[in-house]
């Protein structure tokens, strides 16, 4: 799991993921918290979050800067059962 110390007002939260394979992914969250579940690519994947606040009165969500990309790795486990 990934997760991430609450912004005071934010509304939502926009998740930014690097694959290992160079793939690039975004997902919108109304959680502090999320389990990829879909790792394909072993190696190291890199994931940043930043907060996302009430639309405001101009008619755009007000959101801060992606915070620094956080790294986790990913590995497949061996396979079983052959012969």
């Amino acid at each position: 799991m990934l997760s991430w110390t609450p912004v005071t007002g934010a509304t939502a939260y926009e998740v930014h993921i690097e694959e290992s394979n160079g793939n690039t992914k975004d997902v919108t969250l109304d959680s502090t918290s999320f389990t990829p579940t879909e790792l394909y690519a072993p190696g190291i994947w890199r994931w940043q979050v930043r907060a996302a606040f009430p639309t405001s009165s101009f008619g755009h969500v007000a959101s801060g800067y992606f915070a620094p990309a956080r790294s986790f790795a990913h590995a497949l486990a061996a396979a079983t059962g052959g012969e």
